[in-house]
């Protein structure tokens, strides 16, 4: 059970990609490829690191997209915090997570900015969201 499960990144809603990038880089973050452009959920995102941690910048395309209401209630700040799961053992991981209380907001669905890995999202009432990036095993 321990280490079915490894830390990925923090998601950080932002209003702006490009406002967003002075901060980060002031506190040592790197852009680790350019932003792309997830159209399925109407959002742009930047994965930056800095010493094995990521931080992935989630901004709004348009209207209708996921974080918009989450910004307008907290404005730009931590918005779900995900961990890579290999295909394996996904089946093992998710019944564990619906037993510990965990209700799927969107189904597995391929994610551009993780290199077409499909990601899940979960939410729990006691800890937010949470994304499991689906990793086939090599």
């Amino acid at each position: 059970m321990a280490g079915d499960l490894e830390l990925e990144h923090i998601g950080w809603a932002v209003n702006s990609i490009e406002g967003a990038l002075p901060a980060l880089e002031a506190l040592g973050f790197e852009k680790s490829a350019e932003a792309v452009d997830d159209k399925a959920r109407n959002v742009r995102i930047l994965i930056m690191e800095n010493s094995g941690s990521s931080i992935e910048l989630v901004a709004p395309l348009g209207d209708k997209n996921p974080v918009s209401g989450f910004l307008s209630k907290n404005g730009p700040s931590p918005y779900h915090i995900c961990f890579a799961a290999d295909s394996d053992n996904l089946e093992r991981v998710t019944g564990r997570l619906r037993q510990a209380g965990f209700k799927e907001l969107i189904k597995a669905a391929p994610a551009p900015a993780l290199g077409g890995d499909s990601v899940i999202f979960l939410y729990s009432k006691d800890i937010g969201i949470v994304e499991l990036a689906i990793r086939a095993r090599k």
